[in-house]
């Protein structure tokens, strides 16, 4: 089972020491999101057992090389290209 929780979720204690024994058998798998650090709000006993992945922000030029991408494997041709972030200053 696939579970994912939210910072709402995560700030709940009780919710938390229900997942643990279940995380620890493997039984459920735990996804959670928050613009916090997880430190702060989830117990050491939950966090010991999780994989913290830490997310960055990415640059215009980086989205735009996904969506190009994205456009390219989908056989869809651009009709303009709007300036770079450098351009437009």
């Amino acid at each position: 089972m696939m579970s994912n929780l939210d910072d709402n979720d995560l700030n709940v204690k009780l919710l938390q020491d229900t997942f643990l024994p279940h995380v620890e058998s493997g039984t459920v798998i735990l996804v959670g999101a928050t613009t916090e650090n997880p430190s702060f709000h989830i117990n050491s006993a939950l966090l010991s057992r999780c994989q913290v992945i830490v997310l960055e922000k990415l640059s215009v030029d980086n989205l735009r090389v996904i969506v190009d991408r994205a456009l390219q494997q989908l056989g869809i041709t651009k009709l303009n290209s709007a300036p770079s972030v450098n351009e437009s200053m």
